[in-house]
């Protein structure tokens, strides 16, 4: 019984500092997005997944993404892998679905890959996904 207390604490903590975070703003008009917005949004970008995929890493083990496992425990009970990723990208800042979009058509004009669009877009747990976006994102920080 204690295990699972400290474990909700863990949780909640890690969640608390996550959602501090300074929510990612996407251009209104991503045609007209400059090479230096285009940078300071992919580097927003880039540390709302980082903060995302660490708070997965502290609340589940540094193999969560690569565990193979669909389903995890949660405080309301097990979910889907895809589903806690979504819930922790958010409380990192990352931009909703609806707008996401924007952010990733204004840095497809400034070296955003198709793939890494797609991933930013449809975001996996997966970590061959969060690193080629990653990766993709610093090409663009340092352009």
């Amino acid at each position: 019984m204690m295990r699972k207390f400290i474990g909700a604490v863990v949780f909640a903590t890690t969640v608390a500092a996550i959602s501090d975070a300074h929510a990612v703003v996407c251009p209104d008009k991503p045609k007209e997005t400059t090479a230096s917005a285009a940078k300071a949004l992919a580097k927003e970008l880039y540390q709302s997944v980082d903060d995302a995929q660490t708070g997965m890493k502290e609340r589940y083990g540094s193999n969560v993404f690569t565990s193979g496992k669909a389903v995890l425990p949660t405080d309301s009970g097990p979910k889907n892998i895809g589903n806690i990723w979504g819930n922790y990208l958010e409380k990192a800042g990352h931009p909703r679905p609806e707008d996401i979009r924007k952010c990733a058509s204004a840095l497809s004009r400034h070296g955003l890959d198709h793939q890494a669009g797609y991933i930013l877009v449809l975001p996996r747990a997966d970590v061959d996904d969060i690193d080629h976006l990653q990766g993709n994102l610093k090409d663009i920080m340092d352009q």
